[in-house]
């Protein structure tokens, strides 16, 4: 593979595009300063993708600029031709383009294309990153300026060094400087490992005594949940008690239901009476509402007796009339035949007779009009004494029913109120003795369950006390390290803590939190017992102790008058021989009664007051609550005390449960 030719186009001082061709073998590229022979090498490093060597930060600042009065380029093209060498001799252009952006493509035979095949070569693919493999980013195929001169003035080992990087043996001595940094945080993680699996030894046995714990749980929660079942079965017994009892208050309900019985038959009897009454009080409303009725009907009877005259009356008044009206003409036929008679007298007489008859006439009217009105008004007064009549009939029967189920009802009530107040007397006794035995079996069961609860309450208490006790008993038990090793061989005088005690229990805490752990370190004669005992605690895998040589603990300290209440040493009683190792394990500790007389005193002396609480030299105060720290022996007493104290608890609370029972 071979450079044919490169164009420039965009690229730094080349605004117009410009094809420089590459003839086989020697190329020299020559010009005067600024002509721009270094760009066409920034071009060729660009366009083969190696960064190294271009005079630029930013890719954009290989765009052109534009000058001093030229418009800038928007972007920069730079393509290379290559041919390979194959029968066929083709030729490949890649060519690279950056944006004002900064972002750059490739293509490849005018395809923006970065990993795709591009041509073949006998049945095999030729890509971009294969080419650019050949020629691009490889620091020897392309020689800049001023590196043969560099290369000249290197020292042997630097072109060693060149050589080797050419051959390649450093990237040996590069994975072998890795190799090397790999094992040694290899090594490092090992030794962190290691760490850890100590930790989790540690932490294993933790869990084994978290374990041991948690056993003691699960039997003193299968403890409880007996203690829960014979509680229920307590409860149990009392419920079935109860329900007895209930049984007993139901038997006699039921006897109480059957003289309920028999009083009915009685209320029925009753109520038929009642019910006699009410019929014969029906009856007497019966009767008025007819004697009523018969009142009425003579009324009307009267009533109409009296339209019987009237119309007897009208019919004589008509028969007046027609008489009249005969008369009439009969008069009129006699005046017809005397006509002649007096027709000189016929206009006078005809109007006499018109007067006459026109008076006759209108009286006669006049008494039939009223006649007429009379008879109206009666029917209207009989149609609404009729319509009154049954009115008030049809209201004396609704009256009647009313009356009959307001009477029934009452009746009803009455028999209800006099068969709920017998119920309630007879039931109120029955209640009476229900409740006060309900109260009763309350009363002793909330006094039962209350000593039940005081007594699970102080035998929890006391099981507490106990475990924890237990607990410190387990943590002074390293004073059996002492008796072990006294055992095991001579020289031991024992723990601080068995070698002294206090002269009052007031400085008990005091001196206990000064002296700390170190009241359990173990003194012994002389250095040499210290190391054998140390290596007994190792062979037996019993566990750590601090020893105290009395030949080499030897304190000398200032002669100075105490502060607060003396130094701590003083409250000590000790034999003699061991002053050295109680000046040494507080010193110039002094007592004070609180916190608050360190104030004066700090940095003269170590403090610590009754409370525990401790000031130290150099101005550090630590306190708070703290338990009293207890010797081997008094922990020990209590132990048992609270073990007497348990089983008396637990014989109680079986005699409570026999006694539920």
């Amino acid at each position: 593979m071979r450079l044919e030719k490169v164009s420039v186009e965009g690229f730094k001082t080349f605004k117009n595009r410009q094809n420089i061709e590459l003839p086989y073998k020697y190329t020299a590229i020559v010009g005067p300063n600024g002509s721009g022979k270094s760009n066409l090498i920034d071009a060729l490093c660009f366009v083969i993708g190696r960064s190294r060597g271009m005079r630029t930060d930013r890719l954009a600042e290989l765009i052109y600029n534009g000058g001093t009065e030229g418009k800038p380029s928007d972007e920069a093209i730079v393509s290379a031709y290559f041919s390979l060498e194959d029968e066929q001799k083709q030729i490949v252009k890649i060519t690279r383009i950056v944006r004002r952006d900064g972002k750059t493509q490739y293509k490849i035979n005018y395809k923006a294309s970065l990993s795709d095949p591009i041509l073949s070569k006998n049945d095999k693919n030729i890509s971009k990153e294969k080419i650019l493999e050949t020629i691009g980013d490889n620091e020897y195929n392309v020689l800049l300026q001023n590196d043969i001169t560099n290369f000249i003035e290197m020292s042997p080992k630097e072109r060693r060094g060149v050589i080797d990087e050419i051959c390649g043996i450093a990237d040996y001595d590069e994975k072998k400087t890795d190799a090397i940094k790999e094992l040694a945080s290899v090594e490092e993680k090992i030794s962190g490992a290691n760490v850890q699996l100590n930790e989790r030894r540690e932490n294993l046995k933790i869990l084994e005594k978290e374990k041991e714990d948690a056993i003691k749980f699960k039997e003193n929660k299968k403890e409880i949940s007996t203690l829960e079942r014979v509680y229920n079965y307590i409860n149990l017994r009392e419920t079935e008690k109860k329900i007895n009892d209930c049984e007993i208050s139901a038997k006699g309900l039921c006897d109480v239901r059957d003289s309920y019985k028999v009083s009915e038959g009685n209320i029925k009897t009753k109520k038929t009476e009642l019910e006699t009454k009410i019929s014969d009080i029906n009856k007497q409303l019966i009767e008025n509402e007819k004697k009523r009725g018969e009142s009425d009907v003579s009324l009307l009877n009267a009533e109409q007796r009296y339209l019987k005259t009237e119309n007897k009356k009208l019919m004589e008044l008509n028969e007046k009339i027609n008489f009249a009206v005969q008369k009439k003409d009969e008069l009129n036929n006699i005046f017809a035949s005397s006509s002649n008679r007096i027709k000189n007298f016929s206009g006078r007489i005809k109007q006499i007779e018109q007067i006459i008859a026109d008076t006759k006439i209108s009286e006669i009217e006049c008494k039939v009009m009223e006649l007429k009105d009379k008879i109206y008004n009666l029917k209207i007064s009989g149609s609404n004494a009729r319509n009154k009549y049954e009115n008030e009939k049809n209201n004396s029967d609704e009256k009647r029913k009313r009356c009959n189920l307001k009477i029934a009802e009452i009746s009803k009530y009455l028999a209800r109120e006099q068969e709920l107040a017998r119920e309630i007397d007879n039931k109120s006794h029955v209640y009476k003795e229900i409740f006060e035995k309900l109260s009763k079996l309350r009363k002793e069961k909330f006094s039962a369950e209350k000593e039940y609860e005081q007594l699970i309450e102080g035998h929890e208490k006391i099981r507490g006390e106990y475990v924890r006790k237990k607990e410190i008993l387990k943590n002074l038990r390293k004073n059996l390290i002492a008796d072990y090793l006294k055992k095991a061989t001579g020289g031991i005088y024992g723990t601080v803590s068995e070698l002294c005690r206090v002269s009052d229990a007031t400085y008990r805490k005091a001196i206990y939190s000064a002296a700390g752990n170190r009241m359990e370190n173990i003194v012994v004669e002389n250095e040499n017992t210290a190391v054998k005992c140390v290596n007994l605690l190792k062979a037996g895998r019993i566990g750590r102790a601090t020893f105290l040589p009395l030949n080499k603990i030897n304190i000398n300290l200032p002669n100075e008058s105490p502060a607060g209440l003396g130094f701590a040493r003083g409250f000590l009683i000790y034999d003699e021989k061991f002053e050295n190792i109680i000046t040494y394990l507080l010193r110039n500790t002094i007592i004070v009664e609180n916190p608050d007389d360190f104030k004066p005193l700090i940095g003269r002396y170590r403090m610590v007051s009754l409370d525990g609480d401790i000031a130290e030299k150099e101005g550090s105060i630590s306190g708070g609550f703290i338990k009293e720290t207890l010797n081997f022996n008094e922990i020990s007493d209590e132990i048992n005390a609270l073990e007497g104290k348990l089983s008396a608890a637990e014989e109680e609370i079986e005699m409570v449960k026999e006694r539920k029972i």
